[in-house]
């Protein structure tokens, strides 16, 4: 390590930003070093020594994507909208020149840790305003994401009254980064969503499946609300297709644009949208119904059984997110027990990966990680979501 950069890195373990923006300005040094070590505290999310260095390296007539990055979020995080705006104001230009390499480096090393933490904070203080500056940075900042969060026009003020939608399921978390944009932003933009924690009969039921590592994953808290009566309008997932058709039992979003399109469709043709929750019930009552379960969780149990049978304690499964696994909900967990499945939810194994018996599934990919890497568990015991999926016996 070089003498400039331990006098770098022993500044800012001493918090001492004054004395690190004093340094860098009158200290020679490779420009290319410091954005290296730009990039390092934010992934480590030192904000305050991130927008120091970001000012300096912008104030010497510097532009690169990190740059504006650190100067974006140092200015929502310590409330400088000068910074903040100086920071946007080439940010997504900047992004867009890096490789795709590179982009997906930052979105994974910065943008989801980053997000994770400040939407946190916001969530718990409620601070709305920060959450949709945070949004708009991270649509800068990711290419792909841009059109997807884009609201097509201008936000209705006053939209007219027609039914909303019931937003329930997974609590908004910073776990899960994306649904809270999804419902912030379609709120801002005069969806009509208010949230229910608690999912039961409502006129029309929302579900978000994007998830940070790029996937989407199909909730089947979506059927279930279609069992019992609900509208459903989710966020696409190709496994819905297997069972469902868009536009005939639910409506399905890809964009903010095709979500408030939705929101218009229902208000503006009721019936329409009556004729799809019809279809939509009868749909899921015929292929989840009660009379189908036993069938279902038996030739999965068997599915299981068999794709693990020389591992020590096979007959035991233990499910993460078991309603989501199955597509099945409440019911599988009066039924597990006379079928070899143990059931283990997914706070108590996190808290305490040892008491994980048999076969731990998950469809979060860090959990995954921690349960192999912090956890102990072998690796061969922690398994995909979707593997799972591919073992299940689908109704017929």
């Amino acid at each position: 390590m070089s003498e400039s950069l331990e006098t770098i890195v022993r500044l800012i373990n001493e918090k001492n930003h004054s004395g690190l923006l004093d340094y860098v300005r009158t200290t020679p040094g490779d420009p290319n070093q410091l954005l290296t070590i730009l990039y390092h505290l934010l992934a480590l999310r030192h904000y305050a020594p991130a927008l120091v260095l970001a000012s300096h390296l912008q104030s010497g007539g510097f532009r690169h994507q990190i740059i504006s990055l650190a100067l974006a979020i140092g200015g929502v995080v310590f409330d400088q909208p000068e910074m903040e705006t100086l920071g946007m104001a080439d940010l997504a230009l900047l992004a867009d020149r890096l490789t795709p390499e590179q982009q997906d480096g930052t979105y994974t090393q910065i943008i989801v840790p980053v997000m994770k933490e400040l939407l946190g904070e916001c969530l718990r203080g409620q601070d709305t305003g920060r959450i949709l500056k945070l949004l708009e940075i991270f649509k800068a900042d990711v290419p792909r994401w841009r059109e997807i969060f884009d609201p097509g026009t201008e936000p209705e003020p006053d939209p007219p009254a027609g039914p909303g939608m019931s937003w329930a399921g997974e609590w908004l978390g910073e776990e899960n980064f994306l649904q809270v944009f999804w419902y912030y932003a379609a709120v801002a933009c005069g969806v009509p969503i208010e949230r229910n924690p608690t999912p039961g009969l409502t006129a029309c039921h929302i579900r978000f499946t994007s998830r940070p590592g790029q996937a989407r994953v199909l909730s089947g808290q979506g059927v279930e609300s279609m069992r019992q009566g609900a509208l459903l309008v989710q966020e696409y997932a190709e496994e819905m297709h297997r069972d469902f058709t868009p536009g005939v039992h639910y409506l399905e979003f890809s964009t903010l644009g095709q979500l408030r399109a939705i929101a218009r469709f229902i208000r503006e043709h009721p019936e329409e949208a009556e004729a799809i929750r019809r279809q939509g019930q009868a749909c899921a009552r015929e292929r989840y119904g009660p009379d189908r379960l036993p069938g279902v969780v038996d030739g999965l149990a068997r599915a299981v059984v068999e794709r693990f049978a020389g591992m020590a304690g096979s007959r035991w499964l233990v499910l993460c997110e078991v309603e989501e696994a199955l597509v099945l909900l409440g019911a599988i967990r009066s039924m597990a027990p006379h079928i070899g499945l143990r059931i283990q939810d997914r706070a108590a194994i996190l808290a305490d990966p040892a008491r994980a018996e048999g076969v731990c599934c998950t469809d979060h990919e860090e959990v995954r990680e921690w349960l192999v890497r912090d956890g102990g568990l072998a690796a061969e015991r922690v398994i995909a979501l979707a593997e799972l999926r591919n073992l299940s016996c689908a109704p017929v």
